[in-house]
């Protein structure tokens, strides 16, 4: 597992053959096989510790952040903060998994030819998690707050926002990693984090500062 991930992060999927992480590994190409079936059924292994990782890391936000302030547009606040971040602390390993995020092995959304099940149901288990835990907070969320949901919004559609501007962030990190120079402008990550706080917390935008009271 350690040889693969260091060398699909740094050369990529396809550029990555069999023998080169057996050989890293110190096993032979049989030997990765009899453990994870095929290199397909490798990658999905990748993907499965990936989302364990960050439902993890994002739990233990959540937790943290809960006994600070439990409203749910907190959480998902955090939430942000801790995917980003994770982004940001390893620009590697985040750029193979965005790069590499339509192989249907990477989410286990579909069925693919040489996946151990075990393997396959817990890449799908974990990410359906990441996803669950969201579209969750949202609806807590918009049960609190129910003047969120203006224009025939629902919550299904704010979850789905809210996800889209999570991993738009990071593809936007992702292209200016890939064209350097480039004149799109850059936004940080406690930029996305108000960005997303202005969405969140309305009634904030109408708090007159005190130059505005004057």
């Amino acid at each position: 597992m350690r040889a693969a991930k260091d060398l699909f992060f740094v050369r990529g999927y396809v550029s990555t053959p069999l023998r080169a992480i057996a050989n890293e590994a110190g096993t032979s190409e049989s030997g990765v096989l009899r453990m994870y079936h095929s290199k397909p059924g490798l990658l999905r292994a990748v993907y499965a510790e990936y989302w364990a990782e960050m439902n993890a890391a994002v739990e233990d936000a959540i937790a943290a952040a809960a006994a600070r302030d439990p409203d749910p547009r907190n959480l998902l606040v955090e939430l942000m903060r801790t995917v980003l971040q994770i982004y940001a602390a390893d620009p590697s390993k985040s750029n193979f998994i965005i790069s590499h995020f339509g192989y249907h092995e990477t989410t286990g959304l579909s069925v693919a030819e040489g996946i151990d099940p075990v393997v396959d149901s817990q890449v799908r288990r974990e990410y359906h998690r990441y996803l669950d835990r969201i579209h969750s907070l949202c609806e807590d969320a918009l049960r609190n707050r129910p003047d969120l949901l203006w224009g025939g919004a629902t919550p299904a559609a704010i979850g789905h926002f809210f996800i889209s501007i999570v991993h738009g962030i990071q593809l936007g990190w992702y292209m200016a990693s890939q064209e350097p120079g480039t004149s799109a402008p850059e936004v940080s990550m406690e930029e996305a984090l108000a960005g997303i706080r202005s969405f969140m917390y309305p009634e904030a935008r109408h708090v007159e500062s005190p130059q505005e009271e004057v």
